[in-house]
């Protein structure tokens, strides 16, 4: 059912019209003439109530009924007939004309102008009394009322056509700015093209017998990338670059006449149209949306595809732009590599869909390059820039497929390892990566030949995303001394201080247990198999808090008792005593060991 109040501007009209006719009809009940027999009277009154009947269902059901452009000039004669004044029967034509014209075909609408106009001499002639004289259906005063008859049905489809075109400009505009809005904050090329074929097929849906083909140029190829208003099955179909010769596909200001045989794209469409075509004007390719009727397309339905097709075109351009702004804000700009931002999304997201059974699959390498200031105080930043790329290019080749590499800034790089399948999978990509990167790098004026430091660091229980990417602020990422490689390639001795647990393993199991000590090769940092920590007595100092083990001052570290060791976590044990002995007189850092 209708609302009560129709909010377009034709069923606001189609109302009026229903009630004129209501209001002009029902009076012609009571004009009956009782001259007449009773059959005659109850025929005519039936007559007339079926017409009000007709106007009250057509306006329910938003059609004219079937056959009635036949029917209603019968109904107007037999209550015409019945009347006390057969001229009356104008109003009933009248009121005819003005309700089913708002209905309909135009061949409809001619067919009932027709019938209508000629029942009103049909009835003049078969009741020829008026107020009690005779009247000749051929007079003029009958025939002169028949031009008035017909411009009534003339002007009410005119007046229809006209706002069937204004409602449908309308729901044009109405779906063009929907489309809009909805491809306004669209940063996915996909749905891009999907929102603009919904939006195409809906347009077609408002247009019958108009059907649209996107098509894309790609080498010597024309394939068709989407379609509406014509068969699904012609996506994917491939043509001969003949069938777009002419077109422009920059130019999206104006139509396009296909200037070639249109027989390859008729078949697809199912018949012989007339095709117009504009271009999107896409950066990745050329393409076309071509627009066919049986008919030739006006220039304002046209003008709704052209405008779907530039709103497109500036989606597009949108998408990519920002594909190219967040790959630069998310990579260094030099290398191309992820840079710190993207690098600690991907390793809070590698630690949050990690579980506990998975925590040994995940790993995180730390790189240094070692002498890398040298390059560039003698070669230049030019060269050390391009030693850099080069760094860049082993560093993501490090990680067989199963790490993502980043540079942090200047000399300093991470590589993070994910699905690994064995606890000594992530040394052996950092061996490898070590040997990479000892290699000379040719350059384009120079060879030069750096080291690195690498660290490696593997997830432990209870740690979290929030927790990893919270280590570059905490005390573990003070700068490590770096080990200094003679002409042998082995570091000269240790100065006495521990390396950041940044680059270390960051627990000390007890001397009982297997452990796995830091050493230090060919400038590089790795973790091999020990026994049990080197003997060596730490120096005396403070007392450690309750919570955990704070850093003494100078090189001097806390006292503690002498028989205890380190837990598995991060605090030493409570009895009071000597602090127990360490590997290479080195000492905990923060509240980790080394």
């Amino acid at each position: 059912m209708p609302r009560l109040v129709p909010a377009t501007v034709l069923g606001r009209t189609r109302l009026a019209a229903v009630v004129y006719a209501c209001l002009g009809a029902l009076p012609q009940l009571v004009q009956l003439s009782p001259e007449h027999g009773a059959a005659r009277r109850a025929a005519a009154a039936v007559a007339v109530a079926l017409l009000l009947g007709d106007f009250v269902v057509t306006y329910l059901s938003r059609r004219a009924l079937f056959l009635e452009p036949l029917l209603v000039a019968p109904a107007i004669v037999l209550g015409g007939v019945g009347l006390g004044d057969p001229m009356a029967t104008v109003g009933l034509c009248m009121c005819a004309l003005v309700i089913q014209s708002l209905y309909g075909s135009q061949q409809a609408a001619a067919t009932r102008i027709l019938t209508v106009a000629a029942a009103f001499p049909v009835t003049i002639a078969l009741s020829p009394t008026s107020l009690g004289g005779h009247i000749a259906w051929q007079s003029g005063g009958v025939l002169g009322l028949l031009p008035m008859i017909a411009m009534m049905g003339v002007l009410t489809r005119a007046l229809y056509a006209s706002l069937v075109r204004h409602e449908a400009a309308a729901a044009r505009a109405t779906l063009l700015a929907r489309t809009g809005s909805r491809l306004l904050n669209r940063t996915d090329a996909r749905e891009v093209r999907l929102i603009t074929r919904e939006a195409a097929a809906e347009l077609c849906g408002l247009l019958p017998g108009v059907g649209v083909l996107v098509l894309r140029r790609t080498g010597e190829e024309v394939i068709v990338e989407g379609s509406a208003g014509v068969p699904e099955t012609v996506r994917g179909t491939v043509l001969a670059p003949s069938c777009v010769d002419g077109l422009d596909p920059r130019n999206s200001d104006r139509a396009q006449e296909l200037s070639c045989s249109t027989e390859p794209i008729d078949r697809l469409a199912g018949g012989r149209r007339r095709w117009r075509a504009v271009g999107p004007a896409t950066a990745d390719a050329d393409r076309f949306l071509l627009a066919g009727a049986v008919r030739p397309i006006p220039d304002d339905i046209f003008d709704a595809f052209r405008t779907l097709a530039t709103q497109w075109s500036l989606a597009h351009a949108n998408c990519r732009v920002h594909t190219e702004l967040a790959h630069r804000a998310h990579h260094d700009q030099l290398t191309g590599l992820p840079n710190r931002t993207l690098f600690f999304q991907r390793l809070a997201a590698a630690f949050d869909a990690a579980t506990d059974a998975a925590e040994d699959t995940i790993a995180l390498l730390i790189v240094d390059l070692d002498d890398f200031k040298q390059v560039n105080d003698v070669h230049g930043h030019t060269t050390g820039d391009e030693l850099l790329v080069e760094v860049a290019g082993r560093l993501a080749g490090a990680g067989d497929g199963r790490g993502m590499a980043a540079r942090f800034g200047g000399d300093e790089f991470a590589l993070l390892l994910t699905g690994l399948d064995r606890p000594d999978h992530a040394d052996e990509v950092a061996d490898r990566l070590r040997r990479s990167l000892l290699e000379p790098f040719r350059l384009r004026r120079v060879t030069a030949t750096v080291g690195a430091s690498i660290g490696l660091a593997g997830a432990t229980p209870k740690l979290t995303a929030g927790t990893s990417c919270a280590v570059p602020t905490s005390p573990c990422t003070r700068p490590r001394p770096r080990a200094r490689t003679g002409s042998s390639g082995s570091p000269s001795p240790a100065t006495g201080r521990s390396p950041s647990c940044g680059c270390w393993r960051s627990t000390w199991p007890t001397p009982s247990s297997a452990a796995r000590s830091c050493s230090t090769t060919s400038r590089t940092s790795t973790c091999a198999p020990a026994a049990a920590p080197v003997p060596r007595r730490w120096p005396a100092g403070s007392t450690p808090t309750s919570a955990c083990c704070p850093l003494g001052p100078s090189s001097r570290w806390p006292s503690g008792p002498a028989t205890s060791s380190p837990s598995a976590t991060t605090c030493w044990p409570a009895p009071a005593g000597r602090w127990p002995t360490g590997p290479g007189g080195q000492g905990p850092t923060g509240c980790a060991w080394p």
